[in-house]
C-alpha cells in the first residue's frame, strides 16, 4: 500500500493539477523534488505549504533521503533570501 507521500508525489506529478480550491504543482530534478500545495479557502494550518524532498541517489551526493515542509510564507522569505544571494552570471 502506497504511503500518504507516495500518493501526494503520484498525484502531483500531473505536473499541475486543480480541484475546486485545491491547487498542487510538481517539479523535480535529479537530485531533489519539490511541491506546492494550495488550499485557496482553507486558514488550516499546513493548507498552503512547499515541500522539499531529497530523492534517493548513488554516489558521491548519496544520502538518506529526507524532506522540509515549510509554509508559503516561509517559502516567500527562502525565496526573496534566494534571489538576492544568488548572482547571476
Amino acid at each position: 500500500m502506497k504511503s500518504h507521500w507516495d500518493l501526494l508525489i503520484t498525484y502531483a506529478q500531473k505536473e499541475k493539477y486543480s480541484m475546486s480550491n485545491n491547487y498542487s504543482n510538481f517539479k523535480s530534478t535529479k537530485r531533489f523534488t519539490f511541491i506546492t500545495n494550495s488550499n485557496l479557502t482553507s486558514k488550516k494550518a499546513g493548507s498552503n505549504s512547499l515541500i522539499i524532498s531529497t530523492n534517493p541517489a548513488e554516489g558521491k551526493y548519496s544520502t538518506g533521503t529526507s524532506s522540509l515542509t515549510m509554509t508559503h510564507k516561509e517559502a516567500r522569505v527562502l525565496q526573496s533570501f534566494l534571489n538576492s544571494a544568488l548572482i547571476e552570471e
